[in-house]
């Protein structure tokens, strides 16, 4: 390799840890809610702020979510592999719990995360 690909390198490195930082910044905040879908549909919407437990039983399975002190965790699920209960707490904006035997999906949502597009089409 010549001294310019170094530099090229070099650069294109620096870009990259630049963009990480920018996103990992506008992504720091506290959750507000705790939104659980199943196969894309919205199964409910729960505050962090208040605990609670919440049995998500289904056609696919069982799973059972804790929030608890402003942090979710799936405490239980009768999957076959169990990923999402090894999972660990979920406190920020868009964090996930993905549960795919059971088509589950847990997320944390911020303040401004109803007012977020997920696509824009014309």
């Amino acid at each position: 390799m010549k001294k310019k690909d170094y530099m090229v390198a070099i650069v294109v490195l620096c870009m990259a840890a630049v963009m990480a930082f920018f996103l990992q910044a506008s992504h720091n905040g506290e959750g507000e809610k705790v939104r659980i879908m199943i196969d894309g549909e919205v199964y409910g919407s729960y505050s962090l702020k208040r605990d609670c437990e919440v049995p998500i039983d289904n056609h696919y399975g069982y799973n059972k979510l804790v929030i608890q002190g402003g942090v979710a965790w799936m405490e239980s699920a009768d999957c076959p592999d169990g990923y999402c209960v090894e999972h660990k707490a979920i406190s920020k904006p868009y964090e996930t719990i993905v549960c795919l035997p059971h088509r589950l999906v847990v997320e944390i949502q911020g303040k401004d995360s109803e007012n977020e597009y997920d696509s824009i089409s014309r």
